[in-house]
């Protein structure tokens, strides 16, 4: 229906569980969600660029979240994205991939600082007309706490690892196995 001018719309917005559980394809979805991993915009084969991030939030931290892959002409209309911060996301859709959603047209975000002392009015950047409202607030509070039990626990993890299991490449040998994270830089397509 129309809203009035002034109004604010009235947005369902999901989980990031209730996003990958869902079997609505053909509808627009609302979330919000901390950003765990993000690849800077780059261009795709039309004339489009398109960056991808993932998100997990209380009630999906798992595996690697959910992926999302904006897609715009205007390099400028993507967010700037730090690790850790809290992303607001309007008119995703779901994709025929398991647990990913791209954007459709007209997409809009809002980002904020996870950092416990940030404030909700700093959010770093907006699309053009996104609107705030209380329960933003809400929403922002609740994943800040998320995030601060999240992080000091994967920080544990970490130094866990590293004291336990920390190996170089360099020092990787032929018949041995070993799991590795790590962030490719870039493919060679012979």
């Amino acid at each position: 229906g129309m809203s009035r001018r002034g109004k604010t719309p009235q947005y369902k917005y999901e989980t990031i569980l209730q996003l990958i559980e869902t079997d609505k394809y053909n509808e627009a979805h609302y979330t919000s969600g901390v950003v765990t991993d993000y690849v800077e915009p780059t261009k795709s084969k039309g004339s489009d660029y398109f960056c991808i991030l993932r998100l997990i939030d209380s009630t999906y931290d798992k595996n690697e979240g959910l992926k999302v892959i904006l897609y715009h002409r205007d390099l400028s209309a993507f967010p700037k994205i730090q690790l850790w911060d809290i992303i607001r996301l309007h008119r995703l859709k779901k994709s025929n991939t398991p647990r990913t959603f791209s954007s459709q047209t007209g997409w809009s975000y809002v980002v904020w600082s996870s950092e416990i002392n940030a404030k909700f009015e700093d959010n770093r950047k907006t699309s053009r007309n996104a609107t705030m409202t209380e329960s933003d607030r809400t929403m922002v509070d609740h994943l800040k706490r998320f995030v601060a039990e999240n992080r000091s626990n994967a920080i544990q993890d970490q130094q866990q690892v590293a004291q336990n299991e920390f190996i170089q490449l360099k020092d990787l040998t032929a018949d041995s196995y070993s799991s590795i994270n790590c962030l490719v830089v870039g493919t060679n397509r012979k």
